[in-house]
């Protein structure tokens, strides 16, 4: 039977990834989107851009925590998903059953679905952190405080390479590790 503290941590988990993969990584860019709205000129625009820095500084937490606990289960899944892909191919070129191959037609389908999700949210996040990097840059920050100005110039060097979901620093979950797990 398993402990009530486990059950509840694996909650707390669960939680913590459904607020990453829903609320924190939106697919519309919202951060980047809040950051092309600040007018620089306007007094208030310190105010906006710590709010804006502190939403990322949350962000950018909430992916290290998950990348620390779900890194070696990611690279497990995709390890033996590339395994059972491969072997499950090689045994659909040699079968004759018409049952047997809508069984591994079926294999095959449940386990792309798995690899193109987890591969999906880490190109998702890589994506919308190099929206916010654009943002910055296109936005007409010259013109503003000098506080603005050094605000914007740390949150330049910040996002300047992308956020990214990494496998155990192996390499990182987007669609060009998709792209090699169909290889």
């Amino acid at each position: 039977m398993e402990n009530p503290t486990e059950t509840n941590l694996t909650a707390k988990c669960i939680c913590k990834i459904e607020c990453v993969l829903v609320a924190q990584v939106p697919k519309d860019g919202s951060i980047s989107q809040n950051i092309s709205e600040i007018n620089p000129e306007d007094p208030d625009c310190v105010c906006q851009l710590k709010n804006i820095i502190k939403e990322h500084q949350i962000l950018l937490r909430l992916v290290k925590k998950i990348d620390g606990i779900f890194s070696p289960s990611v690279l497990l899944s995709l390890m033996s998903s590339s395994f059972i892909l491969c072997f499950t191919t090689f045994r659909l070129l040699n079968e004759k059953s018409l049952l047997l191959v809508s069984l591994s037609i079926l294999i095959l389908g449940f386990e792309m679905k798995e690899v193109v999700i987890i591969c999906y949210i880490g190109n998702l996040l890589m994506d919308n952190s190099s929206k916010m990097f654009d943002a910055l840059c296109t936005q007409n920050w010259l013109r503003s405080s000098l506080e603005y100005k050094k605000m914007v110039l740390l949150m330049l060097m910040v996002t300047r390479r992308p956020v990214t979901l990494n496998i155990s620093g192996i390499a990182e979950v987007n669609l060009v590790t998709l792209k090699q797990v169909r290889k």
